[in-house]
């Protein structure tokens, strides 16, 4: 057998030493398991091998010594500074990235690594005393040993209250502010950028008729006047759908029959089930629930019972029905 003193594996990614002899040997073996799994090889050069993102380097006195190793192929395109995020994320990601990059190599290399890492912030417009800034830190940080004065502060650390986490969407200068208000009550707020690939890219697939949709909020328009009729339902729209019409047409109704059954059953009046209307969809039954109420207020013409809305929170309503004038502020 052989044996070789490492061996090293990420998903489909292997780094093992072995004799320059037996490279072919071990190469078939490996390709010999199935004809569809077929690997491929690099071979040290001048002492250097890359694997993920360090190369490898052998000194002469064989100890290994590693570096940051950046693909050909990169593009150097990370999250800009101007882009809709919030400012901590920014700093987190050059801070993280900087620890990782120069975690990865020798100090030897840090210098090197630093003004690489320098041109790709300031190539994502990061301003430069931001740049030096972190660089700086993070540099004296891995330098430094902290790890008696880590240990004895975890030692004497208070046990701390559990803290809530919520994630909201990201608004510029509202957010923040959002964020700072939850503190006081031991909330941490994680921003979510809102403008999403899956929006962007939202026709991959052939589009769902509307009656075979579900886990959704919907609007069906009266025939004859005005009124509206918000619903949600997690069943399919079709399936809903039949369940009015069946209500409208059988003659004995007790107390749980809709505010649509109620509408046709007093004024004769038909609604439009051909062309429901989809507002908003969610799998979430809370959320659906509240978006359910909140679309009832928003509709002036609703013909929902004022019980559909009692559940929702008092604190929608200065920005569902806000005090007149406020529409013409700047």
């Amino acid at each position: 057998p052989l044996n070789t003193p490492f061996f090293f594996k990420y998903v489909n990614d292997c780094l093992t030493a072995v004799p320059n002899t037996q490279i072919s040997t071990i190469f078939n073996i490996f390709n010999s398991f199935h004809p569809r799994l077929q690997f491929t090889y690099e071979i040290e050069n001048e002492n250097k091998i890359n694997f993920l993102d360090m190369t490898i380097i052998r000194k002469n006195d064989g100890s290994l010594v590693t570096d940051w190793y950046m693909k050909s192929i990169r593009s150097d395109r990370f999250l800009h500074f101007h882009s809709h995020h919030p400012y901590f994320q920014k700093i987190n990601f050059i801070r993280s990235f900087s620890r990782r990059v120069l975690s990865l190599s020798h100090p030897n290399f840090h210098e090197k690594n630093k003004i690489l890492l320098a041109t790709i912030f300031k190539n994502n417009s990061y301003p430069a005393h931001i740049i030096q800034n972190i660089l700086t830190k993070v540099s004296n940080h891995l330098t430094s040993n902290n790890t008696s004065t880590t240990r004895q502060h975890s030692l004497t650390q208070s046990p701390q209250p559990p803290r809530t986490f919520i994630s909201i969407p990201y608004i510029n200068n509202l957010s923040e502010k959002i964020a700072k208000s939850f503190r006081t009550y031991n909330i941490s707020v994680a921003h979510k950028s809102s403008n999403t690939g899956q929006k962007i890219f939202t026709r991959l697939k052939d589009m769902t008729p509307t009656t075979l949709r579900s886990d959704l909020i919907y609007r069906l328009d009266c025939k004859q006047c005005s009124a509206t009729y918000i619903g949600q339902t997690s069943q399919y729209l079709k399936k809903r759908l039949y369940q009015h019409e069946y209500d409208c047409k059988i003659k004995n109704h007790n107390d749980t029959t809709t505010a649509l059954t109620r509408h046709h059953i007093d004024f004769n009046h038909n609604f439009d089930f051909d062309n429901p209307t989809v507002l908003a969809t969610n799998t979430n039954k809370k959320k659906r629930n509240i978006l359910e109420m909140i679309n009832i207020k928003k509709q002036k013409n609703s013909i929902n019972y004022r019980t559909d809305t009692n559940n929702l929170s008092v604190i929608y309503n200065s920005i569902l029905n806000p005090p007149p004038g406020n529409s013409n502020r700047s």
